[in-house]
């Protein structure tokens, strides 16, 4: 194999990757008869941020029932927001009326994200809401 090829596999693998299980949370739904926060999760799912050195950050949703969704692919402009010390994505959706915020935060050893989502009915099909989850990670 040569030296470029070479260069060129390890450019592509992500320089590390945080993957989250079974976010869970509150979500607070507006278009409810009677709005109201209420629990709320993504039990069985995961989220995966992807880091590279030069490539955007990818963001991976799996929801409860298997599906991979890539919000770049869906048309979310995906951001890395992170500043030294920390790690942060947003993913908006802009005219779809979608906006999640991503930390991954550490404490006592342990690795958790926190995720907020916020949705408006006027523009996306879902409900107007506002969440925020709490999953435990591991860094790869």
């Amino acid at each position: 194999m040569s030296l470029l090829l070479s260069i060129a596999l390890v450019a592509e693998q992500p320089v590390f990757t945080v993957t989250c299980d079974s976010p869970l949370g509150q979500a607070y739904y507006m278009d409810e008869p009677d709005p109201r926060w209420i629990s709320d999760g993504v039990k069985g799912g995961k989220i995966s941020i992807e880091m590279y050195w030069d490539e955007p950050v990818r963001l991976l949703i799996t929801d409860v029932t298997g599906r991979e969704i890539n919000p770049t692919s869906q048309g979310a402009t995906v951001t890395n927001t992170s500043r030294k010390g920390s790690l942060s994505v947003s993913s908006d959706y802009g005219n779809k009326g979608i906006l999640d915020t991503f930390l991954v935060y550490g404490r006592e050893g342990k690795t958790y994200l926190l995720w907020t989502n916020i949705r408006d009915s006027r523009l996306a099909r879902q409900g107007t809401r506002v969440a925020a989850f709490v999953a435990k990670c591991i860094v790869d």
